[in-house]
């Protein structure tokens, strides 16, 4: 197959445009390690539209199973390092289907067929869909044109397309009226200019993850974020490593901790020769933290220290266990983390971020948890610059996993 090289006229464009957007723009995850799910892809036949799950052991996409007949499937896997398994056919009688987006209990699936959109429920994951039942979509003044990708917020009400009905790429945004009808809003607020490919919007519901197109068949990773669902777009960066060096992939998924990226190569924008592909982050294991010898001082006095939970704002001298081994990741970080512990009993923990003097600045608990590996979201992306202290407490104040985490 023809491989299509980045040119860099062509990204000086989209760069220039983008320009102003970006400054203030926290930067994305980088993305290597990027390899052909071989197992999933048939030369001559498109695989496209990709969904993964939060823990990225199970895969939705569309298959052409024969020359135009376009379905939707499911694999799965044991474990991150194995390959995925047998494929199954969903709804079968859907013969034409150009993306789905699924809730984080895979218990409803959102998917497009024929121009039309539909919803399916099902008790379990592991159990069949109901039959799906078609969605109302109310364009308002704008003509309906071609539409793909469906992508929600976890509420669902949300509801985001991409759209070429006019000549332009754009992705439209719809607001739920009711559970079977959404209405249009307007459209993400990419630079004039620029087409969009079909892309998904992150599990958290604050960052739209796309690719734009850098020339006839050339395409570029990024991503277009918000404080909060509900809160205006604006911040767009481009996102980095091998998944963006050379490469034409486009319509991409993210587990839930941004971890694991599926994505598809579109080469010579033919259909028949759509490809899945697999890239995770780097999350440095091996790179020793950044931090200043006086983080390095804190904590130690820190170990000394424990978060008296209704008295958010101060700390006492309850006395320390030994503590698990800990991994912090991405560390250093530019939005929230994850801290990766085990567990060595069933416990309801509490998760504490504290800066530098001791100042409780976020808490999170988590209800009961199961022994084993546990890996649990530090919420520091809207803190300061800086360096903090992580804390895992049992409902005792015992505590079970302390680290450090820099905050870019």
């Amino acid at each position: 197959m023809k491989k299509i090289l980045l040119l860099a006229g062509a990204w000086l464009t989209v760069s220039s445009a983008i320009a102003q957007q970006s400054d203030a723009a926290p930067k994305p995850a980088v993305f290597n390690k990027v390899t052909s799910l071989s197992e999933l892809n048939h030369s001559g036949l498109a695989e496209a539209y990709p969904w993964i799950s939060d823990d990225g052991l199970t895969l939705y996409y569309v298959s052409e199973e024969s020359a135009n007949v376009n379905q939707l499937v499911c694999v799965s896997r044991k474990t991150l390092q194995s390959a995925f398994g047998h494929k199954s056919v969903l709804f079968p009688d859907m013969k034409d289907v150009l993306g789905c987006w699924l809730n984080k209990t895979q218990t409803e699936i959102y998917f497009v067929e024929r121009g039309h959109l539909f919803h399916a429920q099902r008790s379990m994951a592991n159990q069949d869909f109901q039959a799906p039942v078609e969605i109302t979509l109310d364009f308002g003044t704008m003509e309906r044109g071609f539409f793909s990708g469906p992508s929600l917020t976890e509420s669902q009400n949300e509801l985001y397309l991409y759209y070429s009905g006019d000549g332009n790429t754009r992705i439209l945004q719809f607001a739920r009226n009711t559970k079977n009808h959404y209405s249009f809003k307007g459209e993400l607020p990419f630079p004039a200019g620029i087409n969009v490919r079909p892309g998904q919007i992150t599990k958290d519901g604050k960052v739209f993850f796309t690719s734009v197109e850098n020339d006839a068949n050339s395409y570029s990773f990024f991503t277009l974020s918000r404080p909060a669902i509900g809160g205006a777009w604006g911040r767009m960066n481009r996102v980095g490593g091998d998944v963006n060096n050379s490469r034409t992939f486009n319509q991409c998924s993210l587990n839930a901790n941004g971890t694991i990226l599926v994505c598809v190569e579109a080469i010579n924008n033919s259909w028949t020769e759509n490809d899945l592909y697999i890239a995770y982050a780097d999350l440095l294991p091996n790179t020793p933290d950044p931090v200043t010898a006086q983080a390095d001082s804190t904590i130690q006095q820190a170990d000394q220290l424990s978060i008296v939970i209704d008295e958010p704002q101060k700390v006492s001298d309850h006395p320390v266990v030994s503590t698990a081994p800990v991994k912090i990741f991405p560390n250093p970080t530019d939005a929230d983390a994850f801290i990766q512990f085990s567990l060595p009993q069933d416990a309801d923990l509490t998760v504490s971020v504290m800066d530098l003097s001791g100042q409780l600045m976020s808490s999170v608990q988590t209800g009961t948890l199961n022994a084993g590996v546990q890996s649990l979201q530090l919420p520091l992306r809207a803190l300061a610059q800086g360096t903090y202290l992580v804390f895992v407490r049992d409902k005792n104040l015992q505590l079970l996993a302390q680290g450090k985490v820099v905050r870019q």
